[in-house]
């Protein structure tokens, strides 16, 4: 990748060679607006594929917004916000349509032809324009570095946009309706925004260095990515210059660690088990198969050795399972993983070897028993639900019946156990019904209306007896709590008291720990009192209210 110097040496040419506007030739863009379900698009596709190649890349470069109509493309629900804003940019009205440095739109087939290329390519470029970019370590973010130079004096509103495409997405299946599988050059989205960066007043002679950086979604192919940086005036839209630059990759040995979790659900970060096989995930970073990998890792300082054999292919990310360790559980726990040789060899890209995160002690709940409601499913056969007792299965559910719309079952939970409830949603769509899992002391412990793919993952162990008779020392009172309105940030609660007396108000989580107290006058009848929600303890804290000798406590759901 270029360095500091490249940089170095173009500002002394901005500054010392002779640059005149007539010496420095466009590069012409083409901003296509074209879609997935539109039956034109598909062969006015395949006439720009042939055209273009006659056309290098330092002559001519292509940009495609898929836009939101005529129907479905999933391209435009990446990124429909920046996409629909081009498209008012622009005006564009319909599609297929296509923008020629920034004239347009117009119909493609009538107004992309050699001649109106060739006629661009005539054209003086009114600056310089050179970018340079860099993918982070574990490839999640590109850095970029800019410098615009003026060939001519800067008008005014003149802006730098640097898009982010993908060179070649193929679908099995046509995601819409036109029959097209292969899609080129396809717009994801713009590192400087869709209204782009202002630029300086330059005038001849004067350059400006910019830095940007932007995170990566994982839906992108990482080896398919390219950057689109033009320069464009926003008064009457002129392009100025273009540059077109793919993203370079290691040409091999590169295997990056991108993901350690402690179950498959990655959004699951509690556990109630001191023995459990860490999930890795690793991505091949290079144009070669890699066929072996010796990894090493540890949890809170147990260490374990592991060699995968399988191999990985090129530009393949995988997960791993890795073997059980047994370890001391403690609130806050440590994982941590290394690459020790690609394929019996050290890896020459140490810097993305390594991998940690944390996990936490899983929250605990009342014995009693856990009420689980599925309804309103539209496919209850893609839908997988498992409940397990210390690890071993209490329900198995692997695809519920397709004309069960609705199942309920409830499962006892005994004293000093560890409970797992996972639920995978594999149907496509935005939802599969509805979801509500309660616990027998009144507590909502998960709820969504709408089930969306996903995968649902819920540890909690149970009180031992003596423990929740230590939480619950309630008396035979006159007290009574009730939440009557629960919030992101806080609870109001009802409290019944027979008559007006000083009252201590703790929250705190089942292991004792205080997180909120207050002292204050609680009027006959009912009173209401607001309690702010605890930012850490997730799970079910407890609220306890105590007036002289007297306690009741209430458990209430911080999910």
């Amino acid at each position: 990748m270029i360095g500091n110097r490249w940089f170095v040496l173009f500002g002394m040419l901005l500054l010392t060679a002779p640059h005149h506007a007539q010496d420095i030739r466009k590069t012409v863009l083409i901003e296509q607006f074209t879609q997935a379900s539109c039956p034109p698009c598909n062969p006015t596709n395949i006439y720009l594929n042939n055209l273009l190649k006659h056309y290098s890349r330092d002559e001519v470069v292509i940009m495609r917004y898929q836009t939101s109509f005529p129907g479905y493309d999933p391209m435009y629900k990446h990124n429909s916000r920046e996409i629909s804003a081009r498209q008012q940019y622009y005006r564009v009205a319909s599609v297929p349509s296509s923008v020629i440095d920034g004239v347009g739109p117009k119909y493609t087939r009538n107004f992309v032809t050699s001649s109106r290329l060739d006629k661009e390519l005539n054209e003086h470029a009114d600056c310089l324009l050179k970018i340079d970019a860099q993918y982070s370590n574990r490839y999640d973010s590109v850095y970029v570095r800019a410098v615009v130079g003026a060939l001519r004096p800067f008008r005014g509103n003149e802006k730098l946009r640097i898009a982010l495409i993908e060179r070649h997405i193929r679908y099995d299946e046509p995601p819409g309706s036109n029959g097209e599988k292969e899609f080129f050059n396809v717009f994801r989205r713009f590192i400087t925004g869709d209204e782009g960066t202002p630029l300086t007043a330059l005038v001849e002679g004067d350059s400006q260095v910019l830095h940007f950086s932007a995170p990566l979604s994982a839906i992108y192919q990482r080896q398919q990515l390219a950057l689109v940086a033009f320069v464009q005036n926003d008064d009457n839209r002129a392009v100025y210059q273009t540059q077109y630059l793919e993203l370079s990759l290691p040409p091999s040995g590169d295997l990056v660690l991108i993901g350690l979790h402690p179950h498959a659900n990655p959004s699951t970060d509690v556990s109630c088990f001191s023995s459990l096989g860490p999930f890795l995930k690793l991505y091949n970073a290079s144009s070669h198969r890699v066929h072996a990998v010796d990894l090493s890792y540890q949890i809170n300082g147990r260490a374990a050795k592991y060699t995968h054999r399988k191999g990985i292919p090129p530009y393949d990310t995988i997960t791993l399972q890795l073997p059980s360790i047994d370890f001391d559980l403690k609130d806050t726990n440590t994982l941590y993983a290394s690459i020790e040789n690609i394929d019996g060899i050290e890896d020459r890209y140490a810097a993305n070897d390594t991998i940690s995160s944390t996990f936490s002690l899983a929250p605990y709940i009342e014995p009693g028993s856990v009420h689980i409601a599925l309804t309103r499913m539209r496919t209850p056969e893609h839908i997988q639900l498992t409940v397990r007792e210390n690890d071993s299965f209490l329900l198995a559910q692997n695809g519920l019946p397709s004309h069960q719309k609705d199942f309920e079952i409830s499962i006892p939970m005994h004293e000093g156990n560890c409970y797992a409830i996972e639920l995978i949603n594999n149907a496509p769509g935005a939802s599969n019904g509805a979801l509500k899992i309660t616990h027998s002391a009144g507590t909502t412990l998960k709820r969504l209306r709408r089930l969306r793919k996903d995968t649902i993952t819920i540890l909690m162990r149970t009180f031992q007896s003596t423990y929740a008779s230590y939480l619950h020392k309630e008396r035979a009172n006159a007290l009574a709590l009730a939440c009557i309105e629960s919030h992101p940030h806080y609870w109001i609660i009802a409290i019944r008291c027979t008559h007006s007396q000083p009252t201590l108000l703790q929250l705190r989580d089942p292991m004792g720990r205080l997180w909120y107290a207050k002292v204050l006058r609680i009027r006959s009848g009912v009173d209401y009192v607001v309690v702010p929600r605890p930012s850490l303890a997730y799970g079910i804290v407890y609220l306890s209210a105590f007036t002289g000798e007297e306690c009741v406590t209430l458990p209430l759901s911080n999910w």
